[in-house]
């Protein structure tokens, strides 16, 4: 009978339907660009469509979300925008675009009415960030909206002590000043602005208002008569001379050719200024003492040229041109005085240079510190433009760096330590990955690497231990896999590998010996296959191939005995098959081999005759297996049209070879039915284009392409039905971008991002229903966190591995524990278990170093075991036994260090013998023997190698019939019991099964009927009882059970009734007595059990 193997999945399937249609692969940095472009047109919902083309996996997705959340304010969409800055801020990568998001989120908050939590996320960002002047900026913005411009003066006078080149800053203090009544403050003010931006958004502005001021407008005087402070003494008298207007005076000297009241009030501020260094105003300190200088240094000229620089006036366009050197030498002195503000951020004038404490730029950071005789001293703090620390340590009297130093992540996590001494190196630095797990330990002796580095894993699991030796590797550098397994181990002499080598497979078995000479592979050297059986031996000179070697198959029989001189083979080579029979033998002169070389079949008969001239093909001949010539191709013009055949006549392949001898053009390789299995393009040697792999019933297999012997484009791979199975991009040979997964009915099952060929950010599973099922974010491969959703896709809970260690556990719908386990850095360890929703236990896993290891034992809801048997290092191992849910055994089998090997049986509920299938290193080799419920023989099938190659039955005495051949995998087979009465009736293809399955009862009728799509079944699948009644009926798709499957007693009675989506159980699952009265029910949810009575 058909077998039902419900799986009790743990991850289940997603929800729309694929499309044969690639997926493009965004360029996320040339997409933002030309989304920007849309924006600074104004075309905000067009830049928004771009934005939302990103994914959020890609390593722009917060650059993404910030600009479409701008374009989104811009659109006046701020409940959006505030949307995507939290979207933004959710995200673990990117933090350094975080003080940008908490920025545009208190706008776009103020702008949506909230004001209150716009003022808290800006107090609170600040704390994070203290020096990101765009949050001091905005903040008093949003005071300034509300007209509260007593809290917003002190945020911009804040914003203009770190950073002097702010021009907006300077322009809404300038207007604040207006507003308080204070007009010169607000004169300066926009002077500044215009000196730092000329053509600035607020140019006409500044101007307008400067203009207003200089002529003394209504409004200006107006604010003078309602504030509520004055200036400062010497400033209001200055502003009295303003407001008088006496430099409009035509008896006033104007000191320069341009003559307008702007230039002439500028003027007589700069000459009647008088600086205190006792007062504390703000412009006081601030802006007087550079609007004297002006004056005093005769730079007054060139700086008002350059303010008004961006107006398209003749005469100032001119002297900017023709006098750059005296803008250039004012601007350089302007810098002068504006950098002692940043360096200090002391307000006071008159203790500015004389200010200790300073903040140095050093690229994009910043330096605060101690500076005596320019000399960097004490306690230093490094930190990132935005103020977040990034460095800190002490410099000595010399100032070189001592002592101990810490560097940060932006985040603040720290990155690592050194520690110095006048500043050479001196003793143990330590670095760390941004997860805080440590990354590496290097010993410093007198600034050189001395003694034992070590380096982790991202996961905390150790990677690597070094020697080092005066700064360079010298001793044993060992390596381990990220699981905690010996990987390899190495010598090394002054930086070169010098010495024995060994590598490791992961199941502990030795994968590589050889010995290195100066970097160079010398002497001796021995493979092993990872069963333990040697691969490979021979010797090398000076890291070239040399003498005699010898290759081996898996099983340990000779693959190739070759010669080498120089590293090119040299001398007689020979292959083997895997049985030891000779495959063929050739002669190498030099690299190359001419001459006649015969190709062998398995049972040793030629099969093929090649003529070669210096590895190129000339001619082949083709024979069948007495001989006889059944095809062949001759080389025309150096050019090849090369058909080969299989021994039985069909055609194997078409290929062609260029004049160079270089494969080039069209492959095509057929089924031994004759139809297409592979179409494959070449150029010059070299995989390139189209690769497309068709099923058996013609339908693509899967199909990419190739550049330069490279996997490079879109990748589809597809079910025999014909649906997309998974569809991603390959980019220079690795998978890169977003990944799709689909089941059997096209619905999408996982959705994942690769970056370097390793799961980067989040991958998404999903039911069929389209909602979202299970979320995990990987980082560098690693998992890293787990979300689990209800079948609504509802948030359910969480689990959170920064470090990946922790526990591991996972609840039901209905809150009780699912999973529970443990994450040593990023590896399972030491039991799993897995719980019904009802609290039975349902799984029972052991792991060691994220490898299943020890005994694995599953059940039933009802406690009943299901399975039973025991892994070794990730590998099944020793007997394993299955069970019916009535508790009788349903299969076993045995499994060997190379997979099953010996008797896989199959059992009925009664416990008879179902089938019985022989295996031989994991490929059914020997005999499948079918069977009926009474012990009779239906048929027997022999197998080599997993493939059919021979059929009999019994005879009337019991005996085997001959054998009857199987063909290249292809037969319609007729069977019969030893009564003579028909027992089956079936075909393979190519070795898998198709059309349809009938097997019969030992006293006649049906037993059970089905059809087979090649290898997979394909629709109702009906077994019968020996009275005739119908024993089970359901439907199958792609091979598994899909709907309803019941099956009935023979008194025609429903026992069961089981729903099925893709071979897992979905929907009720009832089980009936005798009686038909029902005795169990359970619901499935996609393979998840909800519930059971």
């Amino acid at each position: 009978m058909k077998r039902l193997t419900p799986v009790l999945a743990l991850c289940c399937a997603l929800s729309y339907s694929s499309k044969a249609q690639e997926k493009p692969l965004i360029n996320s940095g040339l997409l933002i660009a030309d989304a920007i472009k849309l924006h600074d047109e104004g075309k905000y919902k067009d830049a928004l469509q771009a934005y939302k083309q990103i994914s959020r996996n890609d390593t722009n997705y917060v650059y993404a979300l910030y600009e479409a959340a701008l374009s989104l304010h811009a659109d006046s969409q701020f409940v959006e925008a505030i949307r995507f800055c939290e979207e933004g801020l959710k995200q673990r990568g990117e933090r350094h675009r975080e003080p940008d998001l908490y920025t545009q989120l208190a706008i776009s908050l103020d702008h949506s009415g909230d004001k209150a939590r716009a003022l808290r996320i800006f107090d609170s960002a600040q704390k994070k960030y203290p020096d990101f002047v765009p949050l001091y900026f905005n903040q008093a913005v949003t005071h300034i909206r509300a007209d509260d411009y007593d809290k917003a003066i002190p945020l911009l006078q804040k914003a203009l002590l770190i950073n002097p080149y702010h021009a907006s800053s300077h322009f809404r203090l300038a207007q604040m000043a207006l507003i308080k009544g204070r007009p010169v403050d607000g004169f300066l003010g926009f002077a500044t602005y215009l000196m730092i931006e000329p053509t600035g958004g607020n140019q006409a502005q500044a101007i307008k208002l400067m203009n207003a001021i200089a002529g003394g407008d209504e409004d200006i005087l107006k604010y003078m008569r309602d504030r509520t402070a004055a200036p400062p003494d010497n400033i209001a008298e200055v502003e009295t001379i303003v407001t008088s207007k006496i430099a409009l005076n035509k008896n006033y000297k104007p000191i320069l050719k341009l003559d307008d009241a702007i230039s002439r009030q500028l003027q007589v501020i700069c000459e009647k200024l008088v600086y205190d260094k006792d007062e504390k105003d703000f412009v006081m300190q601030y802006y007087v003492p550079l609007y004297i200088s002006l004056l005093q240094e005769k730079r007054f000229e060139p700086f008002v040229n350059l303010i008004f620089s961006g107006v398209n006036i003749d005469p100032i366009q001119k002297y900017v041109k023709s006098h750059k050197k005296e803008i250039e030498k004012m601007v350089i002195d302007v810098v002068a005085y504006t950098n002692e503000i940043k360096a200090t951020r002391e307000l006071n004038y008159s203790r500015r240079k004389a200010a200790a404490f300073r903040y140095l730029p050093d690229g994009s950071l910043i330096g605060q510190g101690t500076v005596k005789d320019k000399t960097e001293t004490g306690q230093w703090k490094y930190t990132f433009s935005s103020g977040n620390i990034t460095a800190k340590g002490e410099f000595n009297a010399q100032g070189k760096k001592t002592g101990v130093w810490s560097y940060y992540y932006f985040d603040g996590t720290l990155k690592g330590t050194e520690t110095l001494k006048d500043g050479v190196l001196e003793g143990t630095s330590i670095d760390y990955h941004p997860n805080g797990n440590m990354s590496e330990t290097v010993v410093f002796k007198n600034d050189k690497r001395e003694g034992e580095s070590k380096t982790w894993y991202y996961s905390g699991a150790l990677s690597k231990i070094r020697q080092f030796k005066d700064n360079k590797l010298h001793g044993e550098v060992i390596s381990y896999y990220s699981s905690g397994e010996l990987k390899q181990k190495a010598q090394y002499a002054d930086d070169l590998m010098h010495g024995k080598f060994i590598s490791f497979y992961r199941n502990g078995k030795t994968e590589t010996e050889a010995v290195y000479v100066n970097d160079k592979l010398e002497g001796p050297c021995v493979g092993y296959h990872e069963n333990g059986k040697k691969s490979f031996e021979g010797n090398y000179k000076a890291d070239q191939l040399d003498g005699y070697w010898k290759r081996y198959h898996e099983n340990g029989q000779l693959s190739s005995t070759e010669t080498y001189v120089g590293g090119v083979n040299d001398g007689e080579y020979i292959a083997y098959h895997n049985n030891g029979k000779v495959r063929f033998k050739t002669v190498y002169k030099k690299g190359a081999a001419s001459g006649e070389v015969v190709y062998f079949e398995k049972d040793g008969k030629p099969w093929a005759v090649y003529v070669f001239d210096k590895n190129d093909i000339k001619s082949a001949r083709f024979l069948d297996a007495n001989g006889k010539e059944i095809g062949s191709s001759v080389a025309k013009n150096n050019k090849l049209q090369l058909t080969v055949y299989n021994q039985n006549g069909t055609k194997a392949s078409e290929k062609f070879y260029n004049e160079k001898g270089y494969q080039t053009d069209t492959e095509t390789v057929y089924y031994p039915n004759g139809s297409v299995r592979t179409v494959i393009n070449y150029k010059d040697g070299e995989l390139h284009g189209k690769y497309t792999g068709y099923f058996l019933n013609g339908k693509k297999d899967y199909e990419y392409s190739y550049a330069a012997g490279v996997k490079d484009g879109y990748y589809y791979g597809y079910h025999l039905n014909g649906k997309v199975a998974s569809e991603g991009w390959y980019k220079d040979g690795i998978m890169t971008g977003d990944w799709y997964y689909y089941d059997n009915h096209g619905k999408l099952k996982t959705k994942a991002y690769y970056l370097n060929g390793e799961l980067e950010g989040y991958k998404e599973d999903y039911y069929p229903t389209g909602h979202k099922r299970v979320e995990q974010y990987h980082h560098l491969g690693w998992f890293i966190d787990n979300t689990l959703y209800d079948t609504l896709g509802r948030y359910l809970n969480h689990i959170d591995l920064p470090k990946l260690s922790g526990p591991f556990v996972i609840t039901h719908l209905n809150g009780k524990k699912f999973i529970d386990g443990k994450v040593e850095n990023g590896n399972f360890v030491g039991p799993k278990l897995y719980y019904y929703p009802n609290g039975q236990q349902s799984l029972v896993e052991n792991f060691k170093n994220d490898q299943l290891h020890g005994p694995l034992k599953q059940y039933y809801p009802d406690g009943k075991l299901m399975s039973e048997g025991n892994y070794d290092k990730g590998e099944k191992t020793g007997a394993w036994k299955y069970y019916s849910r009535k508790g009788t055994v349903s299969s076993t089998e045995f499994h060997g260090e190379n997979g099953l090997e010996g008797i896989r049986t199959y059992f009925n509920t009664d416990g008879s013998t179902d089938v019985t299938f022989e295996y031989v290193a994991g490929d059914r080799h020997g005999w499948k023997k079918k069977y009926d419920p009474a012990g009779n023989l239906l048929y027997q099938v022999r197998y080599e190698a997993d493939v059919p190659v021979a059929y009999t039955w019994l005879d009337q005495s019991g005996k085997p019939l001959p054998e009857k051949p199987i063909l290249m995998g292809t037969a319609k087979i007729n069977t019969f019991y030893s009564n003579g009465k028909p027992s089956a009736s079936f075909e393979y293809i190519d070795g898998k099964l198709h059309g349809k399955d009938l097997q019969f009862h030992f006293t006649g009728g049906t037993w059970m009927e089905s059809t087979e799509n090649y290898g997979e079944t394909e629709g109702l699948l009906t077994t019968y009882h020996p009275n005739g009644k119908v024993r089970s009926t359901g439907n199958y798709a792609s091979g598994n059970p899909h709907g309803v499957y019941r099956v009935f007693n023979e008194k025609g009675n429903l026992v069961e009734e089981l729903n099925f989506y893709d071979g897992d159980y979905h929907g009720h699952v009832r089980y009936y007595d005798d009686n038909g009265k029902l005795i169990n029910q359970a619901y499935y949810y996609y393979a998840t059990l909800i519930s059971d009575k």
